[in-house]
């Protein structure tokens, strides 16, 4: 029995999810974006947030896999974000501080490194 490649319906129902997703998230006064790919996301953050700015990131491992955090760092912008290694009070006081930088990153899902 062949089975039928239904990527593009998968595709299709995540990309609806995704706008409907953004637009709440906009109502909301959030700048939120929908990227196809990597190189989308770290040049569009990069042209947005200042160089030299403080950068609070959340826990996502999305930030992590593709770089950005790395490259915000290299850059000389001041990186606040929980790291697996730190104990709990540490971690605790890392999360006060990333919320009250001059902007934070997060991702709303595990989205394909390509």
């Amino acid at each position: 029995m062949d089975h039928e490649n239904y990527d593009w319906l998968r595709s299709e129902f995540y990309e609806k999810r995704c706008n409907a997703a953004s637009k709440a998230l906009r109502k909301r006064e959030f700048d939120a974006r929908i990227f196809k790919n990597k190189e989308e996301v770290i040049n569009a953050v990069l042209e947005t947030i200042p160089q030299g700015s403080s950068i609070g990131a959340g826990g996502s491992v999305t930030l992590r896999e593709i770089g950005i955090l790395e490259r915000l760092e290299e850059r000389g912008d001041e990186l606040v974000y929980h790291r697996p290694e730190m104990d709990a009070r540490e971690s605790l006081a890392a999360r006060k501080l990333a919320i009250a930088s001059d902007f934070f990153l997060t991702s709303s899902m595990k989205a394909p490194v390509n």
